[in-house]
């Protein structure tokens, strides 16, 4: 009736509460039964001492042998001790209704606190309790009675332990999630406040910029228009100034990715060529690779589909920076993007792959749901990959995971086209 399975603490309180109450119901029970036998001292006698021996083995097998024996065989030599004892007690007292009465309570605490073999051992305790009963002068319709009160009390029992279970897990599991929700509150919060500020230098940055390249080009021209340049300038107007204009563009490029990925407003469908986004994207990933890792880019203009340009950017980002992230032991990773149109079908396909320690079938597996991360703790709230899922499916599209471990990992989105 009942598997192993991990005991919450708070069940392990309830069930540590309902045991106290079930001493008290013990102590009762043994009181009706002494008053019921005054009348023979030696019965009274031998039933305190059976109730004597009964709780001290109890207490032993709790507080002593249960590490050594193991939870569901220390709780059948429980059943086996209290078993022998209430049917010694039942004939002392010549099965009186009130010896009788041990035989629900024990089969109560059949399942306190859960244990393997439960119905095994609720049926073995009934069985042998009634045998002997009958064996021994007990009239059959009190041993009918009394196996109906006992399996009833036991049912109530454990239905209602289960209903705590259940409900005490649930609400670790709803504390779980509050608290890892909350976490990604104040991670979103403080995103957003670093977007603003990046928003700010880019914007502060651009202004400056602007002129230096203004500036920049304005010189250059007037060089390259000049017929009567001496020759120690030459090198300036050939490469030196073109390498610093190169330089410039690559900082304005890079400031508009910046401001790019730092708004905060929706952006609205639309069609756009997803080789910018991605190369946006890559871009920026750059700023995270370490000396030992490679960001190769393989994509042509003209990938055109409908959606948020800026979403579908920031998802690229997504997958290069867990991918740069996918370390092997030797600290080198090697990240290929790739994007190309598939004519069969009209579907754009962005794959991002990576040569790093890869992923279990299980991993995989989880990938997508909200808060897992494999990442140790601190470094990553579990978010990212969903988020990625969330955007590619609102732009009616697929991805796909391949991995094996110390194989790297392959992330591939298909996108309808444009037209």
């Amino acid at each position: 009736m009942s598997a192993a399975f991990p005991v919450p603490p708070g069940l392990q309180s309830l069930s540590r509460r309902v045991l106290v109450t079930a001493q008290a119901s013990a102590l009762a029970i043994t009181a009706a039964v002494i008053l019921s036998q005054w009348h023979a001292p030696r019965i009274v006698l031998g039933v305190v001492a059976l109730i004597a021996l009964e709780s001290t083995a109890n207490v032993l097998l709790a507080v002593r042998f249960k590490r050594q024996l193991g939870h569901a065989l220390s709780e059948d030599v429980r059943a086996v001790i209290n078993t022998v004892s209430h049917v010694a007690i039942g004939v002392l007292c010549g099965w009186s209704i009130a010896s009788w009465l041990f035989v629900p309570f024990g089969t109560s605490l059949a399942s306190i606190p859960p244990a393997q073999r439960e119905g095994r051992r609720l049926s073995a305790m009934l069985v042998v309790t009634v045998a002997a009963a009958l064996l021994t002068g007990a009239r059959w319709h009190d041993a009918a009675v009394f196996t109906g009160i006992s399996l009833f009390i036991h049912l109530i029992v454990a239905a209602y332990l289960a209903l705590a279970n259940n409900l005490l897990r649930e609400r670790d599991r709803a504390y779980l999630e509050l608290k890892l929700a909350r976490q990604a509150a104040i991670a979103h919060e403080k995103l957003a406040s670093l977007g603003q500020l990046a928003a700010g230098v880019a914007h502060e940055i651009n202004n400056p910029m602007t002129f230096v390249t203004a500036n920049v080009d304005e010189l250059l021209d007037e060089l390259r228009a000049d017929p009567a340049l001496p020759a120690r300038y030459a090198e300036y107007r050939d490469s030196i100034i073109p390498d610093a204009v190169d330089g410039i563009r690559r900082v304005n490029a890079i400031v508009a990715d910046l401001r790019r990925f730092a708004r905060g407003e929706p952006s609205g469908d639309e069609v756009f060529d997803l080789a910018d986004e991605v190369g946006a994207a890559v871009r920026m990933a750059r700023t995270q690779a370490g000396p030992a890792q490679t960001l190769e880019l393989d994509i042509t203009p003209g990938l055109l589909l409908r959606g948020r340009a800026r979403d579908l950017g920031q998802a690229t980002l997504n997958l290069l920076v867990n991918a740069l992230h996918s370390i092997e032991p030797r600290g080198r990773v090697r990240v290929r993007v790739r994007a190309w149109r598939r004519e069969a079908d009209a579907q754009l396909v962005l794959e991002v792959s990576d040569d790093g320690v890869g992923m279990t079938p299980e991993v995989v597996g989880r990938l997508f749901d909200p808060f897992f991360t494999t990442r140790a703790t601190g470094k990553g709230l579990g978010l990212g990959l969903p988020v990625v899922h969330g955007i590619v499916a609102g732009h009616g599209g697929t991805i796909e995971v391949e991995s094996a471990p110390a194989r790297g990992a392959t992330f591939r989105i298909t996108l309808p086209a444009a037209g």
